[in-house]
């Protein structure tokens, strides 16, 4: 998928949520050799920080069924967002995220 997806929606003012956000790697990153491919590139944050919680170089090296776990606090008034660019020609490479959130 291309674009911002977004994993939670934002809440009330002062209603901000403890995070734990899981990326696995499903398909291993892979820029195919360059020649015009590149591999996607991924972003989680939240709104107006795109990169709050993973800046895409984190897991450009990912390989299929790697795991990376950040934690943090998804501020109030502000949704939870993943943003992602898809590869170029024969780029490769795709996650899967869960977020565990608790009200603080």
């Amino acid at each position: 998928t291309d674009g911002t997806q977004e994993l939670m929606a934002a809440l009330g003012a002062g209603t901000n949520r403890a995070v734990m956000i899981i990326v696995q790697c499903t398909e291993t990153f892979d820029a195919a050799g360059g020649n015009g491919n590149a591999k996607p590139t991924f972003q989680i944050g939240e709104t107006d920080t795109l990169e709050k919680f993973l800046a895409s170089a984190t897991i450009a090296d990912m390989a299929a069924g790697d795991i990376f776990v950040r934690a943090g606090r998804l501020t109030a008034e502000k949704a939870l967002l993943v943003t992602a660019e898809e590869a170029i020609g024969e780029g490769a490479g795709a996650i899967s995220v869960t977020v565990l959130a608790l009200e603080e």
